[in-house]
């Protein structure tokens, strides 16, 4: 089955051709804003025919559209923009497929659909409770429970994940939803040039020197030992972290993803075997002088807020039920345990919470030691 792939970004538009799931060939192309739908959706049949015409493709067995907003998937339908392709309400997207691909068709929000492939085909695979969170342009979210994606009645459940509010009060900031103090409009691609140019640092910050403003260049910048870009990337971090708990706290999910369109890169590993991971951590020590490995407990051993947490360090985080294996244990310099109340009915946190908990620690602890 030969199946074309079409993500419609705010910045971007990414599209691939693909045969029983597996990419032929991809391509990227910059999309258009604001009332611009059908510009896009020209690009869209323009650079998918080309693709097709490329590999000697005739025609496709079936289009799937991911969206940045709100969509009536059964009606396949854009419900609400969000400031963003305005002209895309009530599209007839149905008329369109039928007259460029001719083919079946799926449309839905853009996170949703990327995490149905991450369950079927990335880092999610054989969970059925995850939640996943986007950062692109804007900030969305999507949560699958039981292995069926929340919708909830206005189509709006989860998928809206970044306009949770994190910020209360008169001087909450506006988010473009029509909300005050959502997290999109704290820590986001649209909203971190806002921060910065309103900022009293900004005329003598390296960040008055790039363009775009973009968190690629910001993290550049702090890395540089750059004041607001620190400040900055702190505060998206602190935001980040806020709306994640939010996320974990809502829908209870055993497995998180994060994808960071717009931002940087951290790198994933997956170890073939138990050595390899004590080879690589034997390395680390070899490298980075005073380097630790902190492991998690449920049992009552040395308070997380208790480490010096400012240095190179590694943190080894068990599963719910049986947390770390004995050998992962005695490859620790410390096992460390986050407080908990003692009239709490849970005895431990699932592997999500504590790494959060854990890499929030982290973070306090190094922006506090940051002069």
């Amino acid at each position: 089955m030969i199946t074309l792939s079409l993500d419609i970004g705010g910045t971007r538009m990414k599209l691939a051709l693909l045969e029983d799931g597996k990419i032929l060939l991809e391509r990227m192309v910059e999309a258009y804003r604001d009332d611009k739908y059908q510009k896009n959706l020209d690009t869209a049949e323009r650079e998918g025919k080309a693709m097709m015409a490329e590999l000697g493709i005739a025609r496709i067995d079936g289009l799937g559209i991911a969206f940045p907003g709100l969509v009536n998937p059964r009606d396949k339908v854009v419900v609400s923009a969000n400031g963003k392709f305005v002209d895309a309400v009530g599209y007839d997207l149905k008329s369109w497929v039928a007259r460029t691909f001719a083919c079946p068709f799926i449309l839905d929000n853009d996170a949703n659909a990327a995490l149905v492939g991450e369950v079927a085909y990335g880092c999610a695979q054989d969970t059925r409770d995850v939640v996943m969170m986007i950062f692109g342009t804007g900030v969305g979210a999507a949560a699958m429970m039981d292995g069926r994606l929340i919708r909830g009645k206005h189509f709006q459940a989860a998928c809206i994940g970044g306009h949770m509010v994190i910020e209360a009060g008169p001087d909450a900031t506006p988010c473009n939803c029509g909300n005050i103090g959502c997290m999109e409009a704290n820590a986001s691609s649209w909203a971190l040039p806002l921060f910065a140019r309103k900022d009293p640092l900004f005329p003598q910050s390296l960040l008055s020197r790039v363009e775009p403003i973009d968190y690629k260049n910001l993290k550049a910048c702090a890395d540089a030992g750059d004041a607001l870009a620190k400040k900055l990337l702190q505060r998206s971090l602190d935001c980040w972290s806020a709306n994640l708990c939010n996320l974990i706290v809502a829908y209870d999910p055993e497995v998180i993803v994060s994808s960071m369109g717009s931002f940087f890169r951290v790198p994933a590993v997956r170890a073939a075997d138990n050595n390899s991971v004590f080879q690589f951590i034997e390395s680390l020590r070899q490298r980075y002088p005073g380097f630790q490995v902190l492991g998690t407990t449920a049992h009552k051993q040395y308070p997380l807020y208790g480490q010096d947490l400012t240095g190179p360090v590694l943190l080894m985080v068990g599963n719910e039920t049986q947390g770390l294996c004995y050998a992962f244990k005695e490859g620790c310099d410390k096992l460390v345990t986050i407080p908990m109340a003692e009239t709490s009915y849970a005895s431990s946190f699932n592997v999500a919470c504590a790494a959060t908990v854990m890499l929030y620690e982290v973070s306090r602890q190094r922006a506090l030691n940051t002069p």
